[in-house]
C-alpha cells in the first residue's frame, strides 16, 4: 500500500487544513481517496489496472519515485522497467500548493491504526529502516 498527499493549506492554531490523499493497493490496483479536502478517512475509488504493481515495493530492491509540480497539478509517479508510470495526478489550481515546500523523508509507525476505528496498532516484527540512495530537485 502507497499513500499520497498533497497539502494546500494548513492552519496550525485551529487545525483546519485542505489537502488531498490517495491510497493505492498496489497488489490490486484498489484506489481509495479522500472524501474531501478537509477530512481524514479515505473511500473507495475504484481499481486502475495500470497502477497493478505487486513487485513494487521490493524491499531488497531501489524504488524510484517522484513527483512534479505545476501550477495546475500535482503528478506522482514511479519507475517501473525504465519507465515512468504515473501513480496520480492531482488537477486545478485551486487543489494544487502555490507555496513552497520542503522534501522530507521519513519512516514511522502510528500509535493506533489510521483507519481502525481506533484499533490497537500492528507493530511490524523488526525494526524499519529506509535507504535513500539519492533525492534530485530541480526548477523549470
Amino acid at each position: 500500500m502507497i499513500f499520497l498527499s498533497v497539502w494546500t493549506d494548513y492552519a496550525f492554531a485551529t487545525e483546519t487544513f485542505r489537502k488531498h490523499t490517495r491510497a493505492i493497493d498496489l497488489a490490486t490496483g484498489d484506489i481509495w481517496e479522500s472524501p474531501s479536502d478537509h477530512e481524514y478517512g479515505l473511500v473507495a475509488r475504484g481499481n486502475d489496472p495500470a497502477i497493478r504493481l505487486p513487485t513494487l515495493l521490493d524491499p531488497t530492491r531501489f524504488l524510484e519515485v517522484g513527483f512534479e509540480w505545476h501550477a495546475d497539478r500535482v503528478r506522482y509517479f514511479a519507475v517501473v522497467d525504465g519507465a515512468e508510470q504515473t501513480l496520480w495526478q492531482l488537477t486545478g489550481a485551486a487543489r494544487v500548493p502555490g507555496q513552497p515546500g520542503a522534501i522530507m523523508f521519513s519512516v514511522w509507525h502510528p500509535g493506533e491504526h489510521w483507519f481502525g476505528g481506533g484499533a490497537p496498532p500492528d507493530h511490524p516484527a523488526h525494526d524499519a529502516v529506509m535507504l535513500v540512495d539519492w533525492v534530485r530537485y530541480w526548477a523549470d
